[in-house]
């Protein structure tokens, strides 16, 4: 008998006792040369009844074959009985046809999508035709290694000659806005020892946004600061027709280390519309005092999806104290100067009191001791004729008022010209005050009296004298 494409078969088999007058007890039993063959009886064991026959049914099964191969069996059917057994042969021819080939299909084959990351395509597995049923499995191939597969089905189930539907979800990165890219891919469904490919393109497209022709610059793009802190402006061109640009601010730096605050912190500018902002950005200082910090910065506008990007650059140096220093010495200085123009300057030294100026007669009196009144009698030698008490009186009120000044005037330098006017300015108060501490202590001695130990007016503005010049020494120094 002849197997095409099966591995199962049947035949009847007959035993004939009509030659016999006695009954026989049969058993059924089968076997081939490999001891593959399995066999199964109908009914397994029967009776011979004297001159009677008896039909029983064999069925069988072979173990397959390859497709395109032949294989001849010979099998053997037995029928026994004690030791007495009687035999039949049976050739199985089997063959096996070679099956068609699985197809299979994609629809669309070039699937195109517009602002969007993936798309479903569908996948047809037709297995009809002379075939068995099949298990198949499903890959995807990208050569760019960029497109993403997603399949309903990794192993599916097609039955013989039955052409079945699944899907899968492919994804990718979208180009740039207004641009478009094909991706090449294909899928690959495996079954048993043979695979079927299909190949695509997958087309995407994206849209011209606002981000995608809008502009973002910043003023100044080079920002230099005597400290650590500046301030930039930005501005966002809005150059689409049609849509708004919603943008949130914020910005970094290589380093991670400036902070920045925007004004506004986001902004919706209308279509062909322009906005303008700030950014206050502070830095830490700088190693070395005398050194500047370069900071290179990347101002931001996004939205959830996209953005605009601009750089720029912050050179600045750090909080520099020494300024500070040398103004407050100088400051100091005329401070305590000022102090010790309105105080004692010699212990026997009588104080000059600002109300004799009101006084009358301390200008002119009877007893022509007045100020006019020696003016009159000696011109400019009247400091050398008249009493030790006049002639302190008389000649404090020019130098305390003058060193009054030059303080003040000192003070000035300190936010004005830091250096040469602050230290001649000081120069000019210690020549005063020194000079007129001369000038009392040789015009007593003339008139053989002694004007005693100086006292702390004098000491206030020679040491005011003495920080002024410090302040504007050291700032002389530093500036050069």
């Amino acid at each position: 008998m002849r197997l095409v494409d099966q591995n199962t078969g049947s035949v009847e088999v007959l035993l004939d006792n009509t030659s016999s007058n006695y009954p026989h007890n049969v058993a059924l039993a089968g076997s081939d040369s490999e001891g593959k063959v399995t066999f199964t009886f109908s009914p397994p064991w029967l009776v011979l009844e004297p001159g009677q026959t008896t039909k029983a049914l064999a069925e069988f099964t072979v173990p397959e074959v390859r497709a395109g191969e032949t294989q001849i069996r010979q099998l053997t059917i037995t029928a026994s009985e004690d030791n007495t057994t009687a035999e039949a042969t049976v050739i199985v021819n089997q063959e096996r046809t070679v099956a068609a080939p699985l197809r299979l299909r994609m629809d669309p084959s070039s699937p195109h999508v517009r602002d969007s990351e993936s798309t479903v395509v569908t996948l047809i597995v037709d297995n009809r035709g002379p075939t068995t049923a099949r298990t198949v499995q499903f890959e995807g191939r990208d050569p760019q290694g960029v497109v993403r597969f997603a399949f309903a089905n990794h192993t599916l189930s097609v039955p013989a000659d039955r052409a079945v539907t699944t899907s899968v979800r492919i994804s990718a990165p979208p180009p740039p806005s207004g641009k478009e890219s094909l991706k090449p891919f294909s899928v690959v469904a495996t079954y048993g020892d043979g695979e079927v490919e299909v190949t695509g393109e997958f087309a995407q497209s994206t849209s011209v946004t606002a981000y995608s022709v809008s502009r973002l610059t910043v003023t100044p793009e080079t920002l230099r600061s005597d400290n650590r802190q500046g301030q930039l402006q930005f501005c966002i061109e809005n150059r689409h027709e049609s849509q708004w640009l919603q943008a949130g601010m914020s910005g970094t730096d290589l380093e991670g280390v400036v902070q920045f605050e925007f004004s506004p912190p986001g902004f919706d500018v209308p279509p062909g519309g322009v906005a303008w902002g700030l950014v206050s950005v502070s830095a830490p200082n700088p190693a070395k005092r005398d050194e500047d910090a370069t900071r290179q910065l990347e101002i931001t506008a996004s939205d959830e999806h996209e953005s605009l990007t601009t750089k720029a650059t912050f050179i600045h140096a750090g909080w520099d104290w020494i300024p500070i220093v040398q103004a407050a010495l100088i400051v100091f200085g005329g401070v305590l100067a000022m102090w010790g123009a309105a105080e004692p300057w010699a212990s026997n030294a009588k104080l000059f009191n600002a109300r004799w100026l009101f006084e009358s007669n301390w200008w002119s009196n009877s007893a022509n001791t007045g100020l006019l009144d020696k003016l009159n009698q000696y011109g400019v030698m009247f400091l050398w004729h008249q009493t030790p008490d006049q002639f302190v009186v008389f000649s404090q009120p020019p130098e305390r008022i003058s060193i009054f000044v030059l303080a003040i005037a000192m003070i000035v330098t300190a936010f004005v010209s830091v250096g040469k006017w602050s230290i001649r300015v000081a120069a000019l108060i210690a020549v005063a005050a020194i000079g007129y501490w001369l000038l009392l202590l040789i015009s007593l001695a003339w008139q053989h009296v002694s004007i005693g130990a100086p006292s702390y007016g004098i000491i206030l503005v020679l040491f005011g004298a003495a920080f002024g010049l410090a302040g504007g020494l050291w700032a002389r120094v530093t500036n050069k």
